[in-house]
């Protein structure tokens, strides 16, 4: 389970462009969630995060990271 409270992942949308973006490196992904790069690895290839890949390169989707958040997508 995901342990980001939901009015703070909201409050960050509102305050950063951040969402504005079609796509969300590794590292934005850090950087909404707070978890190390390390931790969205390990969710990656336990297939608990919704990602993307082209190449060697992940990508997410940043509504389906919010969704993932809330609980409603796997």
């Amino acid at each position: 389970m995901v342990d980001i409270k939901h009015s703070e992942g909201e409050d960050f949308l509102r305050r950063h462009v951040l969402f504005d973006k079609l796509i969300w490196t590794i590292e934005e992904v850090c950087q909404f969630t707070t978890y190390k790069r390390g931790t969205i690895y390990n969710l990656v290839s336990e297939g608990s995060i919704p990602y993307r890949k082209c190449g060697r390169k992940l990508f997410f989707v940043p509504s389906e990271i919010l969704k993932w958040i809330k609980g409603e997508q796997r």
